[in-house]
């Protein structure tokens, strides 16, 4: 159940993110900061998702490599959402921090 709930979390935040969204961290022309959907309950949400559907993986496998594959992602996806808090800043820079204020990050203090 917690992997299904984490994948229809991330599908609904790609969903909301349209064409805001991209695989890399890109700077990108004229994009609006989404602030609706899973975007108004967490920053990176398709991450939040992500990690809930691998939560629910490692829970189920019960394996100590699970639970390591599961860290790296949660440290890889950290260094990842750092570059893309520093670009959303500079595009953005008075809505964004003002979003960041309000909106948690999905691991806070980590991601």
């Amino acid at each position: 159940m917690i992997v299904l709930i984490g994948l229809a979390f991330a599908l609904w935040a790609r969903a909301e993110l349209g064409r805001n969204w991209s695989a890399m961290v890109v700077v990108k022309v004229g994009p609006a900061l989404v602030r609706t959907g899973p975007c108004a309950i967490v920053r990176h949400p398709i991450y939040t998702g992500i990690i809930t559907l691998a939560l629910g993986t490692a829970l189920d496998s019960g394996t100590a490599l699970a639970l390591g594959l599961l860290c790296a992602l949660c440290a890889g996806l950290s260094v990842k959402s750092r570059r893309e808090e520093e670009v959303m800043a500079a595009m953005s820079p008075e809505e964004y921090p003002e979003y960041r204020r309000h909106v948690r990050a999905p691991v806070p203090y980590v991601l």
